[in-house]
């Protein structure tokens, strides 16, 4: 590689805040695939244990916390397992004796405080956007503007909020788009349709609208019910079906997924709301799907969005933050009044017009196999990593 000078692999520990299948910890299972091994040296920390940590260690030396068994009782346990962390953390750190430090999205742990502040070069990549950055705490929030040497954002517009809301220099900031594995991308639609509508208990020619992610209030899951609602009064011949797939089977015990669940209940569509757990990989739902939409109030670029794209699924969003940035007239319909009923007329244009259907998920997946294919684009983050470790002139 020209200016490249290197004795060595440069070894980099890549932390990541959560180890679910979320958007964020999947891109970076991506780059784990495809980093050069021949200049790098990969090593993988995560904060706990999750169903995603397998396969990192398939890719790389993967770390997790040691943990206290049989002490949960003592009174001060949690402090007495924050010591013994902090001093794992710092063993760790000894042993592999890092390069660069890679800090996969803005979330803060015990671990990635620690790393901010380590003499060692620091990236960030920020995955977050608007309110998920600007609710952290205060001290969080000014060592992220102070601590990283290069900030990478999963976005134009990522990138432009971290310059114009924490003050940094516009030439420590990078935007590398999220990277799909498109290889593994059929290049024909598969026959995924009549089975996962079998799973589902649906007719055959049943119409399924889909949506992908963690179940929140950002992602707009109130809203995908609401335009759910509103499509099935607007469209009462048409057996519509609708799923959301994402969030692990303790998360939808949670107080805000059962809310969802008592507002489809509400709304009366307990018989036409499917509500599926995070899985290992959610092609077969997104090539079945008729529609994909993205409710979401703020989104930096959503990687479900972009697989359904290049799945051949259309897509129907809000036109916020990094969306439009991949999504536009000529790949799927950007809705820009942000709400449910113009979300839902977005469907219903999308549904009426067959021939623009087509047209708009090939140019989707060859925008998307053009634009956001890891193979391509690591070589763009492979620079800025040996930048950013002081290993180019």
């Amino acid at each position: 590689m020209v200016g490249i000078k290197q004795v060595r692999k440069l070894k980099v520990l890549f932390t990541s805040f959560q180890s679910n299948r979320s958007g964020a910890t999947r891109v970076l299972l991506h780059i784990l695939r495809y980093l050069n091994r021949t200049q790098f040296e990969p090593h993988v920390l995560f904060n706990y244990d999750g169903p995603i940590v397998q396969e990192f260690q398939s890719l790389a030396p993967t770390y997790l916390p040691p943990r206290l068994p049989g002490l949960y009782w003592l009174p001060l346990y949690s402090r007495m397992r924050q010591r013994w962390q902090t001093w794992w953390f710092y063993y760790l750190i000894h042993i592999i004796d890092p390069d660069l430090i890679y800090c996969n999205t803005v979330g803060q742990t015990s671990f990635s405080a620690l790393a901010l502040q380590l003499q060692i070069p620091k990236v960030i990549h920020f995955h977050e956007i608007d309110t998920n950055v600007m609710r952290l705490e205060e001290t969080w929030l000014r060592m992220l503007q102070s601590a990283p040497d290069i900030y990478i954002g999963c976005s134009q517009a990522n990138s432009a909020f971290i310059v114009r809301y924490l003050g940094v220099p516009s030439n420590k900031v990078h935007t590398v788009y999220a990277g799909l594995d498109v290889s593994g991308a059929p290049s024909v639609p598969g026959s995924s349709s009549n089975s996962i509508r079998k799973s589902l208990g649906v007719a055959k020619d049943a119409i399924l609208i889909s949506s992908v992610g963690k179940p929140s209030f950002l992602k707009g899951t109130d809203i995908f019910i609401e335009v759910a609602a509103l499509l099935r009064k607007r469209h009462p011949d048409l057996d519509l079906h609708f799923v959301w797939v994402g969030g692990t089977s303790e998360y939808h015990k949670t107080v805000f997924v059962e809310s969802m669940y008592r507002l489809t209940r509400e709304l009366g569509l307990t018989d036409r709301m499917h509500w599926i757990t995070e899985l290992p990989d959610v092609s077969e739902y997104l090539e079945a799907s008729d529609v994909y939409v993205v409710s979401s109030r703020e989104e930096s670029l959503p990687l479900g969005m972009l697989e359904a794209m290049l799945m051949r699924t259309p897509v129907v969003g809000f036109a916020i933050n990094g969306i439009p940035e991949a999504l536009n007239d000529d790949t799927g319909v950007l809705v820009y009044d942000r709400s449910p009923q113009a979300l839902a007329n977005g469907i219903s244009y999308l549904a009426e017009n067959s021939e623009l259907r087509q047209s708009l998920v090939e140019r989707a997946r060859e925008f998307v196999t053009s634009q956001f294919d890891i193979a391509k684009n690591i070589s763009t983050l492979e620079v800025i990593l040996l930048k950013a470790g002081g290993w180019s002139e």
